[in-house]
């Protein structure tokens, strides 16, 4: 596909084009209403309409580009140069949440159930508080559909029936390309944000039937925001249900689910970790617990003093987890085994990890002896680097925030003394092929590692996002994790080549 395609041209005059409508709907939204505008069926509650549809059709549109030009047989300079020049920016979304909250606030709308289901999916990571607008429309959804089991149920049997279709792909397909062709043909699977909903409002239902079911199906939904609304399904079997005895996997889910700290869902757990009757479930929740913590004491945002005090709950709840159960295993959705799988391990070996971690891989621990393997084959270690300040960048040519900071990172290593400052990248692609021919077309003059997928260094360090940037001193204490190159983060790194003040060492907690 060459950077002329006549179709990507027509997305990106179908985006233009849906962009000026919007910008036409935002001033006639500025404009006073007419008397008798403001029923939910009259102009007001058909513009508030217009404008969330406006934003569906521009975001498909950029997606529709935004896929044509990450699949094209073309150099990365140019994939780049068509992002900017025709893709553009990600349209912004807040005048259409703005629009969907003002339909599901009033109850006779007719479009009030596919503006909740736009507030359930479309604004993750889009913006602070997403995740409490996706809350607000699985609310308003699940009001409106109310407890309907066999709405979950007709949803169970359509995703069924498309997972035993994609397998019979994926067993029968002769070749790559032609198992793409057919899971294309095959399309998306069933949306799961009704059923959620209908759940969701089965929660509430004192003494139904299915409320036990519904909380179950809640648990494995796959859908945005899924965390939320495991959480509350957690929250209802712990209430009512006091014989559920498959925690492991619910605190795992938990944990999988979330990127940052999480106070509420660190209270869920916590409550296991004292209350629960089965010493296994206590130390599988004193393990999670510590992790979330840890989250918590990572974030760019917590003081000095918050981090430390953090770091000393998580040591607390790791250290001595696995006494009395000693022989007994812990699953970790985020740990695999040599084969790349989610695998059991003993709960001593668990505990010892996560203690580990505490002192070695998180804000304020010292950094650990890692050896790994250079984009030519040869062996390194962090230890070569002993003395400066060292950026550690976790990322993959697949990710488009890791790619649209190269030229930050290009600029910093040109402008911090090389004495005193290294930039080390590990990449996490599948194929060490695939970094090396990346790199033909986007220089990246620094120390390069490859770790692949599901590697012992990411788990170590409890990588979830990417990229994940990792500042050590020159003593080689961590003194920040964060996945954003921001100014206050590019301020901290120039002010720890310049001799800054060190965070708190591992000994503190």
């Amino acid at each position: 596909m060459d950077g002329t395609n006549k179709p990507a041209r027509q997305s990106l005059r179908a985006i233009r084009l849906i962009g000026a409508a919007s910008v036409l709907f935002v001033a006639a939204c500025d404009r006073p209403a007419p008397s008798g505008a403001e029923s939910a069926t009259g102009p007001a509650g058909d513009e508030n309409w217009k404008l969330v549809q406006a934003y569906i059709d521009t975001d498909t549109a950029w997606h529709v580009m935004d896929g044509e030009i990450r699949s094209a047989d073309i150099p990365p300079e140019e994939k780049r140069n068509r992002r900017e020049m025709e893709r553009g920016e990600h349209p912004d979304i807040m005048l259409a949440v703005g629009a969907a909250k003002a339909i599901i606030a009033t109850d006779d709308h007719p479009q009030l159930e596919a503006a909740a289901e736009f507030l359930m999916s479309h604004p993750r990571g889009a913006f602070d508080g997403a995740d409490e607008v996706m809350t607000m429309g699985a609310n308003a959804l699940a009001k409106a559909l109310g407890p309907d089991w066999p709405l979950v149920e007709e949803y169970l049997a359509a995703r069924e029936k498309w997972d035993e279709r994609k397998a019979a792909i994926d067993e029968a397909a002769d070749t790559e390309e032609e198992q793409e062709q057919e899971t294309e043909a095959l399309g998306d699977p069933p949306p799961a944000l009704r059923a959620i909903a209908a759940a969701l409002a089965l929660l509430d239902v004192d003494g139904d039937a299915k409320r036990r079911e519904a909380a179950e199906f809640l648990l494995v939904a796959r859908s945005p925001n899924a965390s939320a609304y495991v959480h509350r399904a957690a929250n209802t079997l712990l209430m009512h249900f006091p014989d559920f005895d498959d925690w492991a996997s619910v605190l795992g889910t938990l944990d999988r689910g979330r990127y940052q700290g999480d106070e509420e869902t660190d209270a869920f757990i916590e409550t296991l970790a004292n209350d629960a009757v089965d010493p296994v479930v206590r130390a599988t929740a004193r393990y999670f617990l510590a992790k979330g913590l840890l989250l918590s004491a990572d974030a760019f945002s917590t003081t000095r003093e918050d981090r430390a005090a953090l770091r000393e709950r998580a040591l607390a709840a790791a250290t001595g987890l696995s006494t009395g159960v000693e022989e007994e295993e812990l699953l970790d959705p985020r740990v695999y085994d040599s084969e790349g799988e989610p695998a059991p391990r003993p709960m001593t070996e668990v505990e010892a990890d996560l203690v580990y971690r505490i002192k070695h891989t998180t804000v304020g621990g010292t950094l650990p002896a890692v050896t790994a393997k250079r984009l030519d084959g040869t062996e390194d270690e962090l230890a070569n680097y002993a003395g400066k300040v060292v950026l550690i960048d976790f990322w993959a040519t697949w990710c488009g925030p890791c790619v649209a900071a190269l030229p930050k990172l290009r600029d910093m290593v040109a402008e911090l003394p090389p004495e005193r400052f290294v930039l080390l990248s590990v990449s996490v692609d599948e194929e060490l092929e695939e970094v090396t021919e990346f790199q033909v077309g986007e220089p990246m003059p620094w120390p390069n590692w490859h770790v692949g997928e599901k590697s012992e260094l990411g788990e170590q360090w409890d990588v979830r996002a990417y990229p994940t940037y990792v500042l050590v001193d020159g003593d080689g204490v961590i003194q920040a994790r964060t996945h954003d190159l921001s100014d206050e983060f590019a301020a901290l790194i120039e002010k720890q080549v310049n001799g800054g003040e060190a965070a708190p060492s591992a000994t503190e907690a």
